[in-house]
C-alpha cells in the first residue's frame, strides 16, 4: 500500500524568472548564466546564492515554497 506525502520545495525556475531572468540572477551572484541554468534544470541552488538573490531583490523565500507530492511506501 503507498501513502501521499507532501513536502515543500523551492521553486527555482519561478524564483529566478522573478529576480530578473539567468543573467541578471548570475550577475547578483558572481555565477555563470548556464550555471543559473543548471539550478532551473535541477530545482535546487547554494543557500548562500538564495539569500544574495533574496537580498538583492527584496523577494521573500516563504512566497517560492510549493507543495510536492511523493508516494512511500507502507511497512
Amino acid at each position: 500500500m503507498m501513502n501521499e506525502k507532501t513536502t515543500m520545495v523551492l521553486d527555482v525556475a519561478r524564483l529566478v524568472h522573478d529576480a530578473g531572468g539567468p543573467v541578471e540572477v548570475a550577475r547578483i551572484c558572481g555565477r555563470s548564466r548556464q550555471g543559473v541554468h543548471y539550478w532551473v534544470g535541477q530545482n535546487r541552488m547554494a543557500s548562500t546564492d538564495l539569500v544574495k538573490i533574496l537580498e538583492a531583490k527584496r523577494l521573500k523565500w516563504t512566497d517560492y515554497m510549493t507543495p510536492e507530492t511523493t508516494e512511500s511506501a507502507d511497512e
